[in-house]
């Protein structure tokens, strides 16, 4: 969860005149529980680097917790109503075949698994949302007289911050060919950017289907660099080089030498801890931003530390496309700046690069994972 969430969302249920809430702190359980699956056991959280298969644990084990709690309550689990927040995109990227016949699976939704799929099959699942986009379901909230604190807030995905933590296995690394290399050296020849290819991956969308495929960091004159022409630079990164779907401009670094370094990255309470912090000084600070969403990313690279993080802001009407806040107009440069400062004087001993996402939807999702 986010920093101060669950407090945050209690007391906002409390003040609605909710009686019955029972806050369930499932932490060990959904970081340690192995899922049997038609492929096969996956898990536990702690163990996987996978986003797909972390995704489909979290999915899981929600239910699971659900039904653990609706039992101690002496209720029947098989005559018990869910209510879920679920949205049109997610039935959409998780690929409900109810919803079309032909759609892809981008990337699964905890809220479409198979087990509440089942679930819905019996009519058990309450969904007054699910025909709605985000900008839909914040104008209900205000017809409501819902606080804006609540119906303007930053949207949270389901996983949480387990898929904005982006683990990473060495051993699983495929080396970036020297063919892409050249690619990317011709595309940024006559600009001020330097770029490397990374095997860190991210989630994307490509021709409506889902892609997994390498960060792209661009290297140059720090904030002051030229929007235009980097977002156009990394269209052109994205589109050229099959390998790469998303591509980051690194904030604040201008000039290095030594080799960025990609580490070994799972889900340990000192990363969750780390970039909580990280995303609430992000958060913070773009609160007036005029974007659909941002948040912080923990990636990890680096030269001489092993963490970086990267920043995504998100301008979008139904989330299903969008692109990243200009910097210098949606986004105030002066903002970016002092996240970069309180970034670095608070966790300059773990943090190498702040990074900011310039990729749009597609080939990007809003996500990293």
């Amino acid at each position: 969860m986010r920093k101060n969430e669950s407090d945050v969302v209690c007391e906002s249920l409390k003040k609605l005149g909710m009686k019955n809430l029972i806050r369930e702190n499932a932490k060990d359980y959904f970081m340690n529980t192995i899922v049997e699956t038609e492929d096969g056991p996956i898990g536990p959280l702690s163990e996987t680097t996978d986003p797909e298969k972390k995704r489909r644990i979290i999915g899981e084990v929600f239910i699971q917790i659900a039904n653990k709690v609706i039992e101690r309550l002496g209720l029947d689990k098989e005559n018990t109503f869910i209510a879920q927040g679920t949205l049109r995109p997610d039935l959409i990227e998780s690929g409900n075949p109810e919803i079309s016949g032909f759609a892809h699976k981008i990337k699964t939704h905890h809220n479409d698994v198979e087990i509440v799929r089942q679930a819905r099959k019996k009519g058990l699942i309450v969904e007054t949302n699910a025909d709605w986009h985000k900008d839909e379901v914040r104008n209900v909230a205000r017809r409501l007289g819902l606080d804006e604190k609540i119906a303007s807030r930053q949207p949270f995905p389901g996983p949480g911050l387990a898929i904005r933590l982006i683990c990473h296995n060495k051993t699983e690394e495929v080396e970036i060919s020297n063919e892409d290399v050249t690619k990317l050296e011709n595309i940024l020849n006559g600009t001020e950017e330097k770029g490397y290819i990374l095997p860190i991956k991210s989630v994307g969308v490509q021709g409506d289907a889902r892609s997994y495929r390498n960060l792209c960091l661009l290297q140059g004159n720090m904030l002051d660099f030229n929007w235009e022409t980097v977002t156009t630079k990394a269209k052109e990164i994205t589109d050229g080089i099959n390998s790469i779907n998303r591509v980051g401009y690194i904030l604040n670094k201008k000039k290095f030498s030594e080799e960025i370094k990609c580490f070994d990255m799972k889900m340990e309470d000192e990363n969750i801890n780390l970039l909580r912090e990280l995303d609430n000084i992000v958060t913070t600070n773009l609160e007036k931003a005029k974007v659909s969403q941002t948040f912080a990313v923990l990636i990890p690279i680096g030269m001489t530390k092993k963490y970086s993080v990267a920043i995504r802001t998100f301008v979008t009407n139904d989330f299903m496309t969008g692109r990243p806040g200009e910097i210098g107009k949606e986004v105030k440069k002066a903002d970016v700046q002092k996240i970069v400062e309180e970034i670095e004087a608070n966790f300059g001993d773990k943090i190498e690069f702040i990074i900011y996402d310039v990729t749009s939807k597609p080939p990007a999702t809003t996500e990293w994972q």
